[in-house]
């Protein structure tokens, strides 16, 4: 998990944080780091943060806002009041997905990463969360730390009630081949279905101590396909492996020179089949040679026919005229 400041962010996978990989040359600055993550087709993920005793806690509260593709998602965060009581000042916090109120019911749709659909000739005006947010900020999953204080007419977080804001995260994405000429990206994040969730603690009457536009440390994912990630020269492209007929003997194992040996009999034996059958097809070319020779010289030296009166006469020369008198 990359760490500013004594807070880390990251992405797990079935409780398994993702590998990230860092660019050659990329953009780096005290409070914000960049990271690429692989994306997996339908494979639903997690945004966990974490704070250390290593950060310093001046403030009311500290927020954690998501965004995912641009889009504002959700709001976790820790009081400082909270704080004295952390055991080891160590905090953690998973958030699944997007928790909204459904009438009484209060639910979470969880992040899942999912395919895009990229549409040759399609207008850049028709591509899907067009309105909501850039194409450049497609494929990456944002995380703002804030310091926020006590405001008397403070507004902050989701709108808990507004399934709507969420309409366009349900289905996938189709999106203008020109908004994504020359980019690596290859999936959306898309929201499964809902499932219940325990009541959150709402919060209000906060406002940001140093702007809504500088966070005191920005974290950013790229999550890419494997291929994408290979294309990018951040992950090695798979080896095909050596042979066993291309490897020194004594490296092989017992196993291994089994295999071996199965194929070298099955490569003897196809060997002999297709000299077997080489030999036979050479006997019968030449058997079918000889026969159209011998039917050829039979009709050399064959009678001719001669037509006479309309109708063959069999090689008895000319015919003869017999004069009979009375």
């Amino acid at each position: 998990m990359p760490r500013l400041l004594g807070l880390e962010v990251g992405v797990s996978v079935n409780d398994v944080e993702l590998q990230e990989y860092e660019e050659d040359g990329g953009e780096t600055s005290p409070n914000s780091v960049t990271k690429y993550i692989e994306a997996v087709s339908n494979a639903e993920f997690a945004v966990k943060a974490r704070v250390s005793s290593d950060y310093d806690f001046n403030s009311a509260f500290l927020s954690f806002s998501i965004f995912v593709d641009g889009r504002y998602i959700e709001n976790i965060g820790l009081f400082f009041d909270e704080w004295d009581s952390v055991p080891k000042k160590e905090w953690e916090y998973s958030v699944l997905g997007a928790i909204r109120r459904k009438r009484k019911l209060w639910i979470v749709k969880p992040f899942r990463f999912s395919g895009i659909s990229v549409v040759e000739g399609l207008p850049a005006t028709s591509s899907v969360r067009n309105q909501n947010c850039l194409a450049s900020a497609f494929g990456t999953i944002v995380i703002k730390a804030f310091r926020m204080m006590w405001a008397k007419d403070g507004i902050f977080g989701p709108k808990f009630d507004d399934l709507n804001d969420l309409e366009d995260l349900i289905h996938p994405v189709k999106i203008a081949e020109k908004l994504l000429k020359g980019s690596a990206v290859s999936h959306s994040v898309k929201l499964g279905l809902a499932r219940t969730h325990e009541e959150p603690n709402l919060i209000s009457g906060l406002g940001y101590a140093d702007g809504c536009n500088s966070p005191i440390a920005l974290f950013t994912f790229k999550y890419r396909s494997k291929k994408a990630l290979q294309d990018l020269l951040l992950i090695p492209r798979t080896r095909s492996p050596t042979p066993l007929e291309d490897r020194p003997l004594e490296s092989l194992s017992a196993d291994e020179m089994k295999i071996l040996i199965r194929r070298m009999k099955a490569s003897t034996f196809n060997s002999i089949k297709i000299q077997t059958a080489s030999y036979f097809l050479q006997a019968q070319t030449a058997q079918h040679v000889k026969l159209k020779r011998e039917r050829s010289e039979e009709k050399e030296f064959a009678p001719k026919a001669k037509r006479c009166g309309g109708r063959k006469a069999l090689g008895w020369g000319e015919p003869k005229i017999i004069e009979i008198s009375d």
